[in-house]
């Protein structure tokens, strides 16, 4: 990549390895995922300086963002307690509050999650936006004669709030571990606050109580559904239904996946003929990509839980942060330190008429 592109190359290379970018994340290939995203940083790197130069911003000034190994999680973690553990004297046990230097990398892991990656949701991370722009798709109109004016279109381009809802997450580490293991700790740190983290976001994206979560595909207006009426999973009926019905609304069956919990995965792995013979999935169907998440809930009234099928890439996932609050007298007496991690979730979907819930499955 030479450093003497015009500022329009640039931006087509960046559109272009952002493309290639998009189908790395969907094919699940992390490592091409990563390299593709480094260069896109440098790319970044390279139009930021160029804008800052145009607007004579002094070079000392200068931002520079650099992406950072996948631990670097782990990595910030253990030197934001290390540093405060010198720094701290309140008795209230509050140090300073760094914040994490890894967004790219904390952004690059959530998109790793199973629930995510899997099911085709969007991970984002706006850190200055309050509003995510959609839009509707045209009518296209022929002219009848040469001469005539095209009916306007209709089409609406508008925005939805990024409206972050607070998580935090509180992590102790022993101080002997810190003393003698501190450098095989990142690893484990990283793994355990992104399975937390990833675990939230699985759960608030279907069911989230739009009070102090975000809004939950459960509530989202204008979702379609499908209700089984206390039934459970006899046949694939309800998936070949589901399936037509956001097909109606333009979804293509190669863009649909559906989630289930446990006890969906129970009853379609166990679907049998009259003969004790499993029943196989139609071919639209078995060519579905499903997630299965202890995450969808199975105590809907009287026990009853449901699945979601269709273009799950309506769901957007913006994530602020993560930030460091340093809590190392807080547990001074159990020879423990403390870090409290937190940001901000919001769920977004662009299309609710994309997706149907199928409800009311009683509990197998």
């Amino acid at each position: 990549m030479s450093d003497q592109m015009s500022i329009t190359e640039m931006l087509s290379e960046r559109a272009e390895i952002f493309g290639s970018l998009e189908e790395a994340n969907k094919a699940g290939d992390a490592t091409k995922f990563g390299e593709l995203k480094k260069r896109i940083d440098v790319l970044d790197n390279k139009i930021t300086l160029h804008d800052l130069r145009m607007r004579d911003v002094p070079e000392e000034t200068f931002p520079i963002r650099s992406f950072q190994s996948k631990d670097q999680i782990g990595k910030d973690f253990i030197k934001g307690i290390r540093e405060a553990r010198t720094d701290v004297t309140s008795t209230s046990g509050a140090g300073a509050i760094p914040s994490f230097t890894s967004t790219d990398v904390w952004l690059s892991e959530l998109q790793k999650i199973p629930f995510i990656r899997q099911s085709g949701m969007t991970v984002i991370s706006p850190p200055n936006n309050t509003k995510y722009p959609f839009a509707t798709l045209p009518d296209v109109y022929f002219q009848t004669n040469e001469g005539d004016s095209i009916t306007p279109s209709g089409t609406v381009i508008t925005s939805k709030d990024i409206d972050y809802k607070t998580w935090g997450c509180l992590v102790k580490v022993s101080n002997q571990a810190l003393r003698d293991g501190a450098e095989l700790l990142t690893g484990l740190v990283q793994k355990v606050i992104l399975q937390a983290v990833g675990n939230t976001i699985s759960r608030v994206v279907l069911s989230g109580n739009a009070s102090e979560e975000p809004r939950g595909l459960d509530s989202v207006a204008g979702i379609l559904e499908i209700d089984l009426s206390g039934g459970q999973i006899q046949d694939w009926s309800s998936f070949v239904n589901a399936m037509s019905l956001v097909h109606a609304e333009g979804v293509e069956v190669g863009n649909m996946s559906w989630i289930g919990g446990s006890n969906i995965m129970k009853q379609v792995q166990n679907l049998q003929d009259a003969e004790d013979r499993y029943l196989n999935a139609p071919p639209l169907v078995a060519g579905l990509p499903v997630v299965y998440s202890n995450a969808v809930l199975e105590n809907y009234s009287s026990n009853k839980t449901r699945y979601y099928l269709g273009d799950m890439s309506s769901v957007v996932v913006a994530t602020s942060g993560p930030f460091l609050l340093n809590l190392t007298q807080r547990f001074g007496s159990e020879l423990m330190s403390a870090v409290l991690i937190w940001g901000g979730i919001s769920v977004l979907v662009q299309r609710p008429e994309n997706i149907v819930i199928v409800k009311n499955i009683a509990v197998a």
